[in-house]
């Protein structure tokens, strides 16, 4: 295997790892998560996927109370 298949190997790992989050939440029905100041954090998610024109259709954040979002 070349350096190519060794760096996608390398991401796939992130792929394989970033799924297995997405498919444990969506079961779970949440996404839980400790902030950087300890605090426990959770997200509600609703039932079923969005399309991706769906998703682009999703509000960002409002951030505008950050000095460097």
């Amino acid at each position: 295997m070349g350096e190519r298949g060794q760096v996608v190997d390398y991401c796939a790992q992130d792929v394989w790892a970033t799924l297995g989050l997405a498919l444990a939440s969506e079961d779970a029905g949440r996404l839980d998560w400790t902030s950087r100041r300890g605090n426990s954090m959770r997200l509600g998610l609703a039932k079923g996927r969005l399309t991706v024109r769906e998703s682009l259709c999703i509000p960002g954040p409002d951030n505008s109370w950050m000095t460097n979002p």
